[in-house]
């Protein structure tokens, strides 16, 4: 059935030795065990990706960000894209 996946139990999509071997997991994934260290470093990288985003807004002429209640947020992609 279309769409049936989305109601799964991802558990059950984990190998049976998961929790046996969850640090050998995460090492191969290059994440860490302890969720707040891996959240910090999500934050931390968001907030970068953010501020470069921020300071390379003013040079893209295709990008146009104006009142959200006139027009919302527009990127036109025929406006000189690189």
């Amino acid at each position: 059935m279309v769409g049936a996946d989305r109601w799964r139990n991802p558990d059950e999509d984990l190998p049976a030795d998961y929790e046996s071997r969850r640090a050998e997991h995460y090492r191969e994934l290059r994440k860490p065990l302890d969720p707040t260290e891996f959240c910090d470093s999500l934050r931390e990288e968001m907030t970068t990706a953010l501020a470069d985003l921020n300071d390379a807004l003013p040079s893209l002429a295709w990008v146009e960000i104006s009142d959200r209640k006139a027009r919302g947020d527009q990127a036109d992609p025929d406006r000189g894209r690189p």
